[in-house]
């Protein structure tokens, strides 16, 4: 079963600063499951913050692909039990998109593999596509955080 919820979709003013207008800023929270749904609702979602923030093309993708990755690779580490939905953060703010993707899960060292591997190349691909990638165990499991600048913010 896809468990698949969309939180919050606003503006919010939590990393605003004295005058910035709260237009400059946006949230939006999803909770998702494993199945297929999931990746195109995060795509949705991030289509809405890349329009919001304007992002160029190009920067879409790499959002797109490097979220998708994350978010790939958290539903793996879960079981897909009831309490495994992967949560979601897309924010844009200060020219900056971020994307964290939480899970349950043991956070797993990766292990490199040789490039004609059919796995192992989510985690070098973020690398590539945004600027900053944060890895962090949790007290509740694992969390990634990617930020990817904004080349008109």
């Amino acid at each position: 079963m896809c468990v698949s919820t969309v939180n919050t979709v606003g503006y919010s003013d939590r990393y605003g600063g004295g005058g910035r207008d709260i237009q400059d800023q946006a949230r939006i929270e999803l909770s998702l499951g494993g199945g297929p749904s999931s990746t195109t609702e995060l795509r949705r979602a991030i289509d809405t913050l890349a329009d919001r923030f304007g992002l160029s093309q190009e920067e879409r993708f790499d959002v797109k692909l490097a979220a998708t990755e994350a978010l790939s690779n958290a539903i793996k580490q879960t079981d897909g039990g009831d309490g495994d939905a992967v949560e979601v953060v897309l924010e844009g703010r200060d020219g900056v998109v971020e994307v964290q993707v939480a899970d349950r899960s043991q956070f797993v060292q990766p292990a490199w593999r040789r490039t004609f591997s059919e796995s192992g190349r989510g985690i070098p691909l973020m690398l590539a596509l945004v600027d900053e990638v944060e890895f962090a165990q949790t007290g509740d499991g694992t969390r990634v955080r990617m930020r990817k600048r904004i080349s008109g913010g």
